[in-house]
């Protein structure tokens, strides 16, 4: 069976057009299997549509409305950061 690290190669690589039928069988089949790589390819082909539309900035300076975190989510992250940080300069 294929590996993530090949599927994930693969799906790059039919993004651009470069995989032939039988990779591309692979591809599939490993996909109907694997949950994780179902979820990487659906990403791969929202940043794609993103980066496609001018939606995402190449400095990141501006993101679409589905790519922008709760404020709960934003302090969560703020916080634990935080924490590890204070952690790390007291050690």
């Amino acid at each position: 069976m294929m590996s993530c690290a090949d599927a994930a190669r693969l799906m790059s690589d039919e993004m651009q057009g470069a995989v032939n039928t039988r990779a591309r069988l692979r591809l599939r089949l490993h996909l109907m299997m694997c949950s994780g790589c179902q979820q990487y390819r659906k990403q791969l082909s929202q940043l794609r549509r993103w980066l496609k539309s001018g939606q995402l900035d190449a400095d990141y300076t501006t993101q679409p409305e589905s790519m922008q975190l709760e404020e709960s989510t934003r302090k969560r992250i703020h916080d634990s950061l935080q924490v590890e940080l204070e952690r790390t300069q007291n050690s």
